[in-house]
């Protein structure tokens, strides 16, 4: 029997018992591998001259999955990132920040830069100097989405800046900590009249993306990789096995 796979991976997390809670659809994948490794230790035969293997004993085995996914969903950027998600802000007004001195025509601020935070999704921005309030579009242009400040004209003495915002949700990187997941490949063989199959893997541990590349000339993906974990739940001596199974289902008339 050929093969070509064609189908949709959906992710769950699952709790300490082994039970996934709701699964996601990641978007078209456009890669799914399981790589599968033993390591074993060998007794070399001293009884003839060839020095032959006769006994073999598997001391370790593991499993990992690797994918490229083409969508930049929201979960898939948390599992990239490793990362949490911090829900939109209720939001605030600030009056009278200290944005600094001596900045000349080019020149780049951030509003809330100077707490530490910059804010997005402001609105209501008005600057001053020394010489009294600067003019939009004169002495400086504002992306109110961004947050930021860009001088067209230098400044006289402090800028001080008035402006309300509402932070949007952002995802905080490595703020997740390492959490297990159920990963179910819903699948079909375009080579075999799109016999459908379904692969569980019980129990997958992510790493973060190696790489998000920001700049690109083509569609970028994201790669996530991850070791498939003994699933202790489950009994060793059980027909679903610990670290997972792959169905051939019954098409459907």
């Amino acid at each position: 029997m050929k093969f070509i796979g064609r189908g949709r991976v959906y992710i769950a997390e699952r709790d300490d018992n082994g039970i996934p809670g709701i699964f996601k659809f990641v978007g078209c994948a456009d890669a799914l591998d399981i790589s599968l490794a033993v390591e074993t230790i060998e007794h070399v035969s001293k009884c003839t001259s060839a020095d032959a293997i006769d006994a073999q004993l598997t001391t370790k085995q593991s499993a990992n999955v690797t994918m490229t996914l083409s969508e930049w969903f929201q979960d898939n950027l948390l599992l990239a990132l490793r990362g949490t998600l911090v829900p939109d802000s209720s939001g605030g007004s600030v009056t009278g920040e200290a944005c600094g001195t001596g900045f000349v025509a080019g020149d780049i601020y951030l509003l809330g830069a100077a707490t530490g935070t910059p804010h997005t999704n402001v609105s209501a921005v008005s600057l001053s100097d020394s010489g009294g309030a600067l003019v939009l579009n004169t002495d400086y242009t504002i992306n109110l989405n961004t947050g930021t400040v860009t001088f067209l004209l230098a400044t006289t003495g402090a800028v001080t800046a008035n402006y309300t915002y509402d932070d949007l949700p952002y995802i905080a990187m490595f703020k997740a900590g390492s959490k297990a997941y159920w990963v179910r490949f819903d699948g079909v063989n375009k080579a075999d009249d799109d016999d459908p199959f379904v692969v569980d893997l019980y129990k997958v541990q992510f790493t973060p993306a190696q790489s998000l590349n920001l700049l690109a000339d083509d569609f970028t993906p994201l790669e996530l990789g991850g070791a498939v974990l003994i699933d202790d739940a489950k009994s060793d001596s059980g027909d679903l096995g610990q670290f997972g199974r792959m169905t051939k289902l019954q098409a459907v008339a």
